[in-house]
Formats: structure tokens, C-alpha cells, sequence
């Protein structure tokens, strides 16, 4: 039958990232900071590649890229909540998220992606998230940031 939608590269594409969760988050040795990155990363490419195979209409880059760093955000500060004596070593992926959330700001100013609020709501979190960080933490942080930067 030839249907208007591919859907075996959808389904396919599906099949992969369970694979992928079973293979490198259960199985793998790796820490749960990496699998964490490496299984979003995946995870955002293939939902690229699905709209991509269903005619790019847009919601990729409108929805789900803002959404994943939105929910990386939020993982951060549960496990800041929840690692609460070792919270400094967050600040780096704080400062990474940062500048992936320029890209939906970025993208929302070259106009390829249509809702404003989905463009800057991961740069105000993930701004906010750093900023409170580094209020809270005070003097720790600021010697945890002078440490990652060689700083003197």
C-alpha cells in the first residue's frame, strides 16, 4: 500500500531510541549525568528526523527543541534537590544549558521558529537557574566558578 506517510522510517526511528535506552542508560557504565545528555541529544535528533520524514512543519523546532532543554533545566534542579552536598558540580551543566538555549532565541530571531514564549522561556530558566544558583551558593560557587575557569 503507499500511503501519504512513510511510516516504517517513524516506526524504525522509534524502534532505535528504545534500543538505544535499553543499551546505553541500562546496560551502560557509564554515569547518569552522560546518560542523561546522550540519550536527550538522541532523543532531540530524532525527533528532528521524524519531522523531517513527515515534511518539516515546523514543530520541531517550535516545540520540542525548547521543551528538551526546558526538561534538562528541570532535571538539573531535582538533582541539585536531591545531590544537595555535592550541588556545586551542577554549575557546568548550568552554563551549557545556557548556551543551548540560545539557540531557540536565536533561531526565533532569524524567524525559522514561530512562538516567542517557547523560544526565551529556556533561556529565562536556565539564566534563572544559574543566577539562583550563584546566589544561593555564594562564596561556594563563586570559588567552585574561579576553580572551572582557572581563575585566580
Amino acid at each position: 500500500v503507499d500511503p501519504p506517510l512513510k511510516w516504517s522510517p517513524v516506526a524504525g526511528l522509534g524502534l532505535l531510541y528504545v534500543y538505544m535506552i535499553l543499551r546505553y542508560a541500562i546496560i551502560g557504565r557509564s554515569g547518569y549525568r552522560s546518560k542523561v545528555l546522550v540519550l536527550t541529544l538522541l532523543g532531540i535528533s530524532l525527533a528532528f528526523a521524524v519531522d523531517m520524514i513527515t515534511g518539516y512543519r515546523g514543530w520541531y523546532v517550535d516545540y520540542v527543541l525548547p521543551s528538551a532543554i526546558v526538561f534538562i533545566d528541570i532535571g538539573i534542579a531535582i538533582c541539585m534537590i536531591v545531590n544537595h552536598r555535592q550541588w556545586h558540580s551542577y554549575i557546568m551543566w548550568q552554563l551549557l544549558m545556557i548556551i543551548c538555549s540560545c539557540i531557540p532565541a536565536g533561531l526565533f530571531l532569524l524567524k525559522l521558529e514561530h512562538n516567542v514564549c517557547m523560544a526565551f522561556l529556556p533561556m529565562g530558566l536556565s539564566l534563572s537557574l544559574f543566577l539562583g544558583t550563584v546566589i544561593i551558593g555564594d562564596r561556594r560557587a563563586l570559588l567552585e566558578l574561579k576553580r572551572r575557569f582557572h581563575i585566580n
